[in-house]
């Protein structure tokens, strides 16, 4: 009876490990669906792939980037922001001070500027702290950088923009130093599209 008991239980592990591989499986082919329309600026579908695939499968967070690019390119920016934070929960990005400040940006976009500040803060905040990037990145560096201005730390954003001029100067980021928050805030956001 005992033996009975304890193949009935295998059986039953291996049949639900089978069928969650199996759904595993079928989210992936969803996700690879919704990048295909995603890269083809069908964005609608896009957003239907992804959620099918994170109905099957919530713990990947390529679905939830894919959804959260389609939103803010269909300028739904408060939907976007709050997908891209729940990729942040499922995985936690290589690059967090760029996660933060593209986070904080899409709440900006939405008018959520209290949101926004929450996340400029929390990139000066961990890049304070001693954060390290998983491997030299210079672009790290320059979100930590833009969370001033993008804040409105007005002299905080000159004397470190000053500094990382100096540092690399090709960059000739010294131009930006006048702009206004929210034209800093569109020009620094142009390269996501939006």
């Amino acid at each position: 009876m005992k033996s009975i008991l304890i193949l009935l239980l295998l059986f039953v592990q291996v049949g639900y490990g089978q069928t969650t591989d199996s759904l595993k499986k079928k989210a992936i082919k969803l996700q690879v669906r919704a990048f295909d329309a995603e890269r083809n600026h069908d964005f609608e579908t896009a957003i239907l792939l992804a959620d099918s695939s994170i109905a099957l499968d919530s713990t990947r967070y390529e679905p939830f980037i894919t959804k959260a690019e389609s939103q803010w390119f269909l300028k739904r920016f408060s939907a976007a922001a709050d997908t891209y934070k729940k990729s942040m929960h499922v995985k936690k990005p290589d690059f967090l001070i760029g996660a933060y400040v593209l986070l904080g940006m899409l709440y900006d976009k939405a008018g959520m500027f209290k949101e926004a500040k929450e996340q400029y803060q929390l990139a000066i905040k961990t890049w304070e702290n001693g954060y390290q990037p998983p491997r030299f990145d210079k672009t790290e560096e320059q979100e930590y950088v833009f969370a001033f201005g993008l804040l409105g730390d007005t002299k905080k954003w000159k004397e470190k923009l000053a500094e990382l001029s100096k540092k690399y100067p090709s960059l000739n980021y010294q131009q930006l130093e006048s702009k206004p928050r929210k034209e800093l805030l569109e020009h620094h956001f142009s390269p996501f599209g939006g």
